[in-house]
């Protein structure tokens, strides 16, 4: 599996965390795009807060929802209703927390969306909360943790984030949500260069 494969997989995740938790997404449906993504995401797939998910689009799996519906009568669909809104309080009941859970560890960096390995330091790819006006969300460490730089956004960009990095030749290059590629000298940080590439 290769690391845009489970840093694809740790986006979906983590933005259906985001989405169930702020009313975009059903409990539900979240619950299968999670289940859909926990095999290639790269960490345990019986991690405690993703285990529950799978266990929600196990059980739910017979309920029409999204795309589905298309496929169904209206008054099938009427007559299940009600079981579906049950079902629908049960995942919310027994998920919501587990969404909090991934949003902190995604945010904090317990769980990288990437991480670019350098001959003497590891630059990490953090989630961008959404809400956050502006995150500087890619942080170079030391060997023994501690944090070296955190990259800066470029300036007037309005809303931006980082969206991906790598090693390119003894810089590291990373890409801005807002269309900017930077290259960072991987000892201090400084800006090398920056180009607008959208």
């Amino acid at each position: 599996m290769s690391s845009d494969e489970w840093m694809e997989a740790r986006l979906a995740i983590f933005e259906a965390a985001q989405d169930m938790l702020a009313g975009r997404l059903s409990y539900i449906e979240g619950a299968r795009k999670i289940s859909s993504a926990v095999f290639s995401w790269g960490l345990d797939e019986l991690d405690a807060d993703v285990r529950c998910f799978v266990g929600i689009a196990s059980e739910t799996d017979a309920l029409p929802l999204g795309k589905m519906k298309e496929y169904w009568q209206a008054a099938a669909l009427k007559a299940l209703q009600p079981e579906i809104d049950k079902k629908e309080a049960w995942a919310r009941e027994l998920a919501e927390p587990h969404c909090r859970s991934l949003l902190h560890r995604f945010s904090s960096g317990q769980i990288e969306i990437k991480s670019v390995e350098h001959y003497d330091c590891r630059v990490v790819l953090l989630a961008a909360a959404s809400g956050d006006y502006r995150s500087e969300n890619l942080v170079c460490f030391n060997s023994d943790g501690s944090e070296r730089w955190r990259a800066a956004l470029p300036s007037n960009t309005g809303p931006d984030s980082f969206v991906n990095a790598a090693i390119d030749e003894n810089s590291i290059r990373a890409n801005t949500w807002s269309g900017w590629a930077i290259w960072f000298d991987h000892v201090t940080g400084a800006t090398n260069k920056s180009e607008f590439v959208k």
